[in-house]
């Protein structure tokens, strides 16, 4: 099967600015990308126990090779927010996809 055909769901990559216009700094969020084919799996109980300290990551997103995103950025799956933890954008070398570790937000 291809990746195109595990793809099984589209999400919204937001993107933060930082303002420092008043006393305090505010940050306002906005779409970078919307319409993004993903697929999120959650984590291997081993593999949670392994970075659950280090990132408090339960998820890993899947996204086409070339997707734009960032450690900074958020994701909107299924009316669900997800904070990016870290990205990888091409595991193993291949040119394949991206993958990022997730957390649940809100």
């Amino acid at each position: 099967m291809s990746l195109a055909g595990l793809l099984d769901k589209t999400c919204t990559i937001r993107r933060v600015t930082r303002t420092n216009t008043g006393p305090e700094p505010g940050e306002t969020w906005a779409d970078s990308a919307t319409g993004v084919p993903c697929r999120i799996s959650m984590l291997r109980a081993f593999e949670v126990a392994q970075m659950h300290n280090a990132m408090a990551v339960t998820h890993r997103l899947y996204l086409p090779y070339g997707t734009d995103i960032t450690n900074d950025d958020r994701v909107i799956i299924d009316g669900d927010t997800w904070h990016i933890k870290m990205v990888n954008s091409d595991p193993g070398s291949r040119q394949h996809h991206v993958e990022a570790l997730i957390k649940a937000g809100t």
